[in-house]
């Protein structure tokens, strides 16, 4: 025989909360704080990365515009310094010209120099300013050593400087051509 038994409830059946222990609730809490903690660190780490992109997007403008601050520099140090090779050379031209004006300088060394660029054994021309050509000590020395060596006074050729004529062309002992020369040397240095 079978034995039967019958539950008999007070009143209506309604619903019913799950029961949890309590060691299981716990549990439950702390796995919706962690979810909500790995969700605030996936956000944090979101910021953390998009913050990384502007601070590299920062640091290449930085760069950018360093490099583009040290070109400024070279470029502002190189355009001084050819400035400064201008002033040089014209305060040159005019301590010269004064030099020149006042009659304080020797033609024969400046004669000597062109006369060196001259190739040997070949006739000359060496035309002079009139007041160099009467100052000229060598217009007396060499017209009687070397032989086709000429000396002419001639008022188109400025004070200190000498026109060589040759079979070959002109050589020319000229202020500016010295300062031209002297300006690219120092152009050349940058």
């Amino acid at each position: 025989m079978a034995l039967q038994a019958t539950i008999r409830l007070p009143g209506p059946l309604r619903a019913v909360a799950p029961l949890v222990a309590p060691g299981e609730q716990a549990s439950a809490e702390r796995v919706a704080m962690e979810a909500e903690l790995e969700q605030r660190l996936a956000a944090a780490q979101q910021q953390l990365q998009a913050e990384r992109k502007k601070l590299a997007g920062a640091m290449a403008a930085i760069q950018d515009a360093a490099g583009q601050l040290r070109q400024l520099h070279a470029d502002i140090l190189a355009e001084g310094e050819r400035q400064l090779a201008d002033l040089a050379v014209q305060i040159a031209r005019k301590v010269l010209m004064q030099e020149i004006q006042a009659g304080r300088y020797e033609i024969d060394p400046i004669v000597a120099e062109a006369l060196r660029h001259v190739p040997a054994r070949h006739e000359a021309v060496v035309h002079l300013h009139p007041d160099d050509h009467a100052a000229c000590q060598m217009v007396g020395q060499l017209a009687g050593e070397a032989e086709g060596i000429r000396f002419v006074a001639d008022p188109n050729v400025p004070r200190a400087e000498c026109a060589i004529e040759t079979p070959e062309g002109v050589v020319e002992a000229a202020i500016e051509s010295h300062l031209s020369q002297i300006a690219r040397a120092l152009g050349d240095e940058e």
